[in-house]
C-alpha cells in the first residue's frame, strides 16, 4: 500500500458488507487491518474528516455513498472521476454524491464534517 504523501491527493474507500466486515482501500489497494474486530451491522458514518474532537487537516473532494459493497475493480474504475465522468453502471446503487471543491469551506460555508 502507498504511504500517505503530504500535498498529494489520495483516494480512500470504506466498504462495509453489513455483517461486521469492512475493507478499506487507499488508491485502489486494499489496506490490511491491525486487528480482527468486527463492525456492528447498524454502524453509521456521522462524520467525514472528523473523529471525536479531531479534525482532518486537509481537503475533501467528490465524496460519495453507495448502498452496495463495491468491488476493488469498481473502486479503481471510479476513484479519480467526477460525477459527470461516471458511467450508468457506476451510478448503480449510488445514493449520494457531494461534488466538493478542493476546499469544502470555500463553496459550502462552515463545514464541520457532519453528514445531515
Amino acid at each position: 500500500q502507498d504511504p500517505l504523501v503530504l500535498g498529494a491527493w489520495n483516494h480512500f474507500a470504506i466498504c462495509l458488507d453489513g455483517s461486521g466486515s469492512a475493507t478499506c482501500y487507499q488508491n485502489g489497494v486494499a489496506l490490511s487491518r491491525a486487528d480482527s474486530g468486527t463492525i456492528s451491522s447498524d454502524f453509521t458514518f456521522k462524520y467525514i474528516g472528523r473523529a471525536f474532537n479531531q479534525y482532518l487537516s486537509g481537503y475533501l473532494c467528490n465524496l460519495a455513498y453507495w448502498s452496495a459493497n463495491l468491488t476493488q475493480a469498481q473502486i479503481k474504475s471510479i476513484m479519480w472521476k467526477n460525477y459527470a465522468g461516471l458511467s450508468d453502471s457506476e451510478k448503480t446503487n449510488l445514493v449520494s454524491w457531494w461534488n466538493l471543491s478542493a476546499n469544502a469551506n470555500d463553496s459550502h460555508g462552515s463545514n464541520n464534517g457532519t453528514l445531515s
